[in-house]
Parts: structure tokens; C-alpha cells; sequence
């Protein structure tokens, strides 16, 4: 029987730690994703299943509630569990919890690709088995962006993707991309601000040798960091709230 819930038991790795001394925000995202990873292993749809029928998952958008992130060397445990499936889109929740308190909630949307062709499957043809919460939300829902993008402005910096930056699939990781957009906010004035929302949509993958054009927009309370390629089309989306 497949579990329908699966948590992962961390200490947060002086690597792992911000300038601050918490847990920095990529690190958040990798034990996200080990959890998952794991999850789906117990569940037959994990990295080695999926290579099998020459497919891949790839995330498309995460929506993340900070609050108090673990400092050095404490425990939490990345708790994680599938929601639905909305179309294409496989959606999966996640919160951090220490001392019994969530301190983190997550929302996230996955495609799965065909490695061949490049076209997403179904996931409905695959995930039959899967144990589904659809009324457990760590997030209520993973909301729009407030601030629009404008590329009509100079850009805050050009970044190019360099083969540490790159994963399995070979292009730049995920939570590489948000490494870029923290680098990025830190010339700014919001540089020593708490972040409490994280939206994150992913739209075009960069490989290696490809640019990134960094573009700043901002709003009250709120700031959005765009990685976008030479041809002018978004890569990365990402709009922060203090």
C-alpha cells in the first residue's frame, strides 16, 4: 500500500545556512525536493520509474510561506504529500516543521516531459496509484503575480549558465535559478529584508552557455526579478514579498 504522506527528517548543514545564520532559501527548496524525491520513490514515480518509460518531471511553479527558518545544526522534518492533478500539472505540498510548528508551507506544480520529443504527458496515464489529498493544503491556492514584467528597462545584470549551474537533464537546476534572483535582490535596496512569499514560475529552461538578463520591477511591499533570455523571452519568474 503507498504511503500517503512521507517526512524527512533534516539538520540544517552549516553549508545550508544565509548570511543571517537560518536556513537560506534554496536550501529550503533541495530538502524540499529530496523529500519528494523520496516520496516518490516509495511511490513508483520517482527519477529511476520514470526514466524507464524515457519520461522526466519537471517543476513549473512553487509558491512558498516563510516564517521562521531553522538555524545551525537544529532538526526539522520536510513533510510532503501529493494533492491533484490539475490537467498537465501534478500539484504536491510540503511544510517544514520543528518543535511541531510549521514554520514553512509549500505548493508546487509539476509537468512530466518526454525525453525524446519534449512533449508533457498526461499524468493521469501514470499516476492512477497515487495517493491523492486533494483537501490538504499546506497553501490554500499558489496565487498570481501582482507585479507585471517590463523588459522595456536596462537590465540589473547579464548571467551566464556554466556547467556547475546544470543538473541530470542538463540544464540550469531549479533552485540554481533562485541562487541568480537572491544575488540579484542583494544589489538592490530590499536587500536585508525578511522575504515572506516566494512565487515561482519556471517557463523556459537555459543550458549551459545560455544568458540570463536580469530584470528588477517593484511595488509596495513587493518585488518581482525576472531571468530572461536573449530572444526576450521569459525564463524565470519570480515575485518576492517583505
Amino acid at each position: 500500500m503507498y504511503p500517503n504522506d512521507h517526512s524527512l527528517s533534516c539538520k540544517a548543514a552549516s553549508y545550508d545556512m544565509n548570511p543571517a545564520g537560518q536556513l537560506s532559501l534554496p536550501a529550503l527548496l533541495r530538502y524540499y525536493q529530496q523529500s519528494a524525491h523520496e516520496h516518490a520513490n516509495l511511490l513508483d514515480i520517482g527519477f529511476k520509474d520514470l526514466a524507464q518509460k524515457n519520461i522526466y518531471w519537471v517543476l513549473s511553479a512553487l509558491f512558498v510561506e516563510v516564517g521562521t527558518l531553522p538555524a545551525f545544526d537544529q532538526h526539522f522534518d520536510m513533510l510532503t504529500w501529493p494533492r491533484h492533478i490539475e490537467g498537465l500539472l501534478t500539484c504536491r505540498d510540503a511544510q517544514l516543521v520543528q518543535d511541531q510548528k510549521s514554520e514553512a508551507q509549500l505548493t508546487s506544480k509539476w509537468l512530466m516531459v518526454n525525453a525524446a520529443n519534449k512533449r508533457l504527458v498526461r499524468p493521469q496515464e501514470l499516476l492512477h496509484n497515487v495517493p491523492f489529498s486533494a483537501d490538504r493544503h499546506a497553501v490554500p491556492e499558489l496565487p498570481p503575480m501582482q507585479l507585471k514584467a517590463n523588459y522595456s528597462q536596462q537590465a540589473l545584470e547579464v548571467r551566464s549558465a556554466r556547467f556547475s549551474d546544470l543538473d541530470v537533464n542538463r540544464h540550469v537546476n531549479n533552485t540554481r535559478y533562485l541562487e541568480w534572483i537572491l544575488d540579484a535582490l542583494h544589489q538592490t535596496q530590499w536587500a536585508n529584508r525578511d522575504i515572506k512569499t516566494l512565487n515561482i514560475q519556471y517557463s523556459r529552461e537555459f543550458k549551459e552557455d545560455d544568458q540570463a538578463h536580469i530584470y528588477f520591477m517593484e511595488g509596495e511591499n513587493r518585488v518581482r526579478i525576472d531571468l530572461v533570455h536573449s530572444q526576450g523571452k521569459t525564463g524565470v519568474a519570480c515575485e518576492m514579498s517583505f
